[in-house]
Formats: structure tokens, C-alpha cells, sequence
């Protein structure tokens, strides 16, 4: 498991979750709020593009607000949800995560829905290596007891 270190607020502006997501070199930013509880996933087309019933409403609340300026958060583009578990989750439970849902992260939080990593899809291929004819048993470990 990675740390999630590269996880952004909510607050930040597009141009600076487009410069941490490009600098870290990651699919998508997990997006937490003050707490650092994972609240959704932001991707580079919605950095990009952002959403456009997204910008209308953020547009509309310039315009109600009688400013110039459109807000430009991570809020106002991210998807909520994205693939998250539990770090009590068993690592062979990933493994179908990863073919089902063809993610590239999976992110991981503790009770408190705080972000604690993120396990990448070549993360899960290198444990898969090197645990090549392990036990069932060593499979069902939870990610929190994982190296």
C-alpha cells in the first residue's frame, strides 16, 4: 500500500490538483475534506473539462452572488465515490476490485472514513509475485496487516 499522500482538499484550485495529480503521476486525487476523510475521487478529464452541469453551477452561483469570478475546486469537479475500502478488507478481495471495476487505485481508509493509502493496481500485481502459491490464508489478510 502507497501513502495517500497525494490526496487534495476540497478548497483547491483546478490548476493546483492538475499540477499534484501530473507530479505524482497517479489516475486520480482522492479527495478529502478538513478532516481528512475521504469524501471522493477527482480524475485529469474532469480537472481538464470539469463537469458541465458542474460549471453552470458554479456560474450561477457568480452570478447570484453578483461576482466575477467562478469558483475552481476540486469540489465543484470531483466524482463522488470512486473504489475505496476498508483497510480491514482482505487483500484477495482487491483482486476483484482491480478485474471488475478496471481501476488503477483503490483507495484505503480506517473507521473514521480518513484516508490512509492507496493501493495501486501494480501494487496488488507485485504482492500477487511475490506470493505466488500462498495460502489462501496469507490472501485473507487484512490491507492493514500487509507489507
Amino acid at each position: 500500500m502507497s501513502s495517500g499522500d497525494h490526496a487534495v482538499p476540497l478548497t483547491m484550485d483546478l490548476h493546483a490538483a492538475s499540477e499534484t495529480l501530473r507530479r505524482h503521476g497517479v489516475h486520480a486525487l482522492p479527495a478529502v475534506d478538513g478532516a481528512h476523510r475521504l469524501v471522493g475521487t477527482v480524475k485529469h478529464n474532469e480537472l481538464a473539462n470539469g463537469r458541465p452541469m458542474a460549471f453552470a453551477r458554479r456560474l450561477w452561483r457568480a452570478l447570484w452572488r453578483k461576482t466575477v469570478q467562478v469558483e475552481e475546486t476540486v469540489e465543484a469537479v470531483m466524482a463522488s465515490g470512486g473504489q475505496a475500502v476498508h483497510c480491514a478488507t482482505p487483500l484477495a478481495h482487491l483482486a476483484s476490485i482491480f478485474a471488475d471495476h478496471s481501476c488503477y487505485e483503490i483507495l484505503v481508509f480506517d473507521d473514521a472514513r480518513r484516508l490512509i493509502g492507496v493501493v495501486k493496481h501494480s501494487d496488488m500485481i507485485r504482492w500477487l509475485h511475490q506470493h505466488a502459491g500462498a495460502t489462501y490464508t496469507d490472501a485473507a489478510r487484512p490491507l492493514a496487516d500487509a507489507s
